[in-house]
């Protein structure tokens, strides 16, 4: 299993054998060029990685989530459709403070995933963590929090929670019960990372 598709295939097969329903409110993926002419105003080259998550799939499309759960593909956070995201993109961008800007250039990060006003920001630009991390995952909500080393480290931490026997779905949002083992095993160190010691 070597690329970004086959992880997020292997990743929606898991899923959707603990809930099939909720696959139904993914979007088919859209054609390289469509990506591209979305993507054409924004600031930075849109990365590979988000260019082959938007051919698999486009997100959920809100006005299709009455009455249903969209699929939670990142923990719990689901797949943002694109004309969505560059929404998010657009309306939140500018509201960081000068702290804030210390993290990252936030002009170069792209909310690809949310729930209910959290954000998965992935990081196309300068951060604090440039000399370890290129592209790390950003969550921004009540506070700005690291919550994978990248975009491949959240494929496998995501990809082993749903390894999981139903027996350990103990935990809300279905994550099992040893969820922070497993995320720490594919992102070592993350929970001790202090942005404010940087």
């Amino acid at each position: 299993m070597n690329t970004i598709t086959d992880k997020l295939n292997l990743l929606i097969d898991l899923i959707e054998k603990r809930e099939p329903e909720e696959v139904n409110t993914l979007q088919p993926g859209l054609t390289r060029e469509e990506i591209q002419q979305k993507t054409a105003s924004l600031p930075f080259d849109f990365p590979e990685e988000l260019y082959e998550l938007y051919k698999w799939r486009n997100g959920v499309r809100e006005d299709e989530m009455i009455g249903c759960n969209p699929l939670m593909i990142f923990r719990d956070h689901y797949l943002s459709n694109l004309d969505d995201a560059i929404d998010n993109y657009r309306l939140f961008k500018d509201i960081f403070d000068d702290e804030d800007k210390r993290i990252a250039d936030w002009n170069k990060c792209f909310p690809f995933a949310d729930l209910d006003g959290s954000y998965y920001l992935f990081v196309c630009g300068n951060h604090i963590l440039i000399d370890k991390y290129k592209s790390p995952i950003i969550e921004v909500f009540e506070a700005i929090s690291l919550i994978f080393y990248s975009f491949d480290s959240m494929l496998n931490t995501c990809i082993e929670w749903s390894q999981q026997s139903p027996e350990q779905y103990k935990y809300e949002y279905g994550m099992p019960e040893n969820q922070y083992e497993i995320w720490e095993k594919n992102n070592p160190g993350i929970f001790n990372i202090d942005f404010n010691r940087m």
